[in-house]
């Protein structure tokens, strides 16, 4: 049996905005290296797409 909580440890309020770590936390998620990016490579190198091999 599974109980899930959407809650936080710890609630954080910054004291005022830091836009240059909104951009790298952006960049890391989304960006040109990204999660999405490399999760994505790794599944299309590890998939075989290739057709009958004739040798």
């Amino acid at each position: 049996m599974y109980d899930y909580k959407e809650e936080l440890i710890n609630i954080i309020k910054p004291d005022i905005p830091d836009p240059q770590a909104a951009r790298v936390m952006q960049e890391i998620l989304g960006g040109h290296y990204g999660e999405m990016r490399t999760m994505m490579q790794y599944f299309f190198q590890s998939s075989n797409f290739r057709g009958k091999e004739t040798h």
